[in-house]
């Protein structure tokens, strides 16, 4: 009987939820996809850097004095 009870209360709680939060499901997608960017750019930022840092390591140097 109880986990009857909780299923039931489980399912009042979704719907209660789901129509509360309806109205701003733009913003929880918008929440999704800023979580997903930020976590796509914590992993390619240093990657990056690394790769300009290659980049500029290989070059030869600048003779900024003209000799």
């Amino acid at each position: 009987m109880n986990a009857v009870h909780s299923t039931d209360q489980t399912k009042k709680f979704w719907a209660f939820f789901l129509s509360t939060a309806k109205p701003y499901r733009w913003w929880f997608f918008a929440m999704l996809l800023v979580g997903i960017y930020a976590s796509i750019h914590s992993v390619l930022q240093p990657y990056i850097l690394k790769v300009l840092l290659d980049g500029v390591a290989r070059t030869s140097p600048i003779n900024v004095t003209g000799r």
